[in-house]
């Protein structure tokens, strides 16, 4: 039984109709779809788009489906990654399967992709970010289009290896017809296998293929290793950790650009996606991460009802970096303050651990705080995560100035505003805050590193 559609038009380019499927049994799609939509996101319904309505209520995995019905999908999930994520992909786990599970943090992540926005991401442990990276590069593997070379790069080649194996295992999962693992020779009808590797996977059908980076032990070894990153689609994977990432990212970036626009100019996916734990900014790798970070623009949940044109004119507008930061805490992905202090007695209350790789802190001496580290769980709690509402300026409304508080209607004592603006120098911010003059409390701030002194 077909369960309710509603129909929209004009969410992808050259396509007449597409339908919301509002009765999909994944139910963390419609938790994020009703979520957006409290919070006046217009366009919260994209994710659960579906172009054939025949598709409503068929499980993609029913071994009873017939080859018409199997080609529907196959087409379904080559043009539509939501319905691929939301109705097929199963990740493996102990003992069983479980479905895509969808965030406000991995929907950003997804959304950049498939824009082919460059990103830098930023989530706690445990939460995703890695394998939502993975479940795009299989859609694009599989049916993102021919002749895609994509590479993986991790602090150490083994974790470049063991996220190849993991797109290899969520591979396994999907229903046979769509894992594209083989292909028949035209000439002797044999079945022809594709190079498959540790550190390689190539597809037999579209030859996309799939390449890890090796470590580089030194600046010359890195400073190859990027050159050689002619690939239009990029992951670098704890980034901060990486050696000598300035040399390599140095390398690979012109190489990247290049087949970048060849691939758009053919209509195929591309992107650099950085994923990182916050590094020790006392050495080099975790330095060069930060910077990288904090030049990106800054994601808010707002770009989602920007047209494409204006969230790349918001993007051009930063002349420092082309990345998108993307940064989610543990409280904004739905986990309670349980996982902070199971994460807290896993982690044996290493406070260096836990301020890096679950408060997401970048720290320049990791040990060395002014607060009690017994303290730190308190002032977790009462940290603000998100601000009451986003006020956005400048010419493509690039700039982002946070309200946390707001002024008593009637108040006769003016806020006290305070703006240190920087001339750029040593990649120093230009901010402003906003204090209530009776409570010192904190109304707004803003801060950037690329707005202009004249701005």
């Amino acid at each position: 039984m077909k369960g309710k559609l509603n129909l929209i038009t004009n969410i992808v380019p050259n396509q007449v109709k597409v339908y919301i499927h509002e009765t999909t049994t994944n139910n963390s799609f419609m938790k994020v779809h009703h979520f957006l939509k409290a919070k006046g996101i217009k366009n919260n319904s994209f994710f659960l788009s579906i172009y054939d309505p025949d598709l409503i209520g068929v499980d993609p995995r029913d071994p009873s489906l017939n080859q018409v019905m199997k080609m529907k999908i196959l087409r379904e999930c080559m043009v539509n990654y939501w319905y691929f994520i939301r109705e097929v992909v199963r990740l493996p786990a102990e003992g069983q399967e479980i479905p895509y599970n969808l965030s406000r943090g991995n929907l950003a992540m997804s959304y950049m992709f498939v824009y082919n926005i460059s990103q830098f991401v930023e989530f706690p442990r445990q939460h995703g970010k890695t394998i939502s990276a993975l479940c795009w590069y299989l859609w694009v593997f599989n049916f993102g289009g021919k002749n895609i070379k994509m590479l993986f790069a991790h602090k150490k080649h083994s974790g470049a290896k063991d996220n190849l194996k993991s797109l290899k295992n969520i591979r396994d999962q999907l229903p046979p017809y769509l894992q594209m693992d083989s292909a028949i020779d035209q000439m002797t009808g044999k079945q022809i296998k594709a190079p498959n590797t540790l550190e390689t996977l190539q597809n037999p059908i579209n030859k996309n293929l799939i390449v890890t980076l090796p470590g580089a032990r030194t600046p010359s070894l890195a400073d190859g290793a990027g050159r050689g990153a002619t690939m239009a689609i990029q992951f670098f994977d704890e980034f901060a950790f990486l050696p000598y990432n300035d040399i390599v990212y140095a390398a690979a970036a012109p190489a990247f650009s290049k087949a970048a626009s060849n691939a758009s100019k053919y209509n195929a996916p591309f992107g650099m996606l950085i994923t990182t734990t916050p590094g020790d900014l006392t050495t080099r790798e975790g330095a060069y991460a930060n910077r990288m970070r904090l030049n990106a623009t800054e994601w808010n949940e707002n770009f989602y009802d920007l047209s494409y044109q204006d969230l790349k004119n918001l993007i051009d507008a930063n002349d420092n970096s082309t990345f998108m930061h993307i940064k989610y805490t543990y409280k904004m992905l739905g986990s309670s303050e349980e996982y902070f202090k199971e994460m807290v007695r896993l982690l044996e209350k290493n406070w260096v651990k836990i301020r890096r790789e679950v408060l997401l802190e970048w720290s320049r001496e990791s040990d060395n705080n002014p607060f009690d580290k017994d303290d730190l769980e308190i002032i977790s709690t009462n940290v603000k995560q998100e601000p009451l509402y986003t006020l956005f300026f400048g010419k493509a409304n690039q700039f982002q100035m946070r309200f946390w508080d707001s002024i008593p209607p009637g108040s006769l004592y003016p806020p006290i505003i305070g703006v240190d603006v920087s001339s750029g120098i040593n990649k120093d911010s230009s901010a402003i805050t906003v204090i209530d003059s009776q409570t010192t409390k904190v109304i707004a701030t803003f801060k950037s590193n690329f707005i202009t002194m004249p701005e």
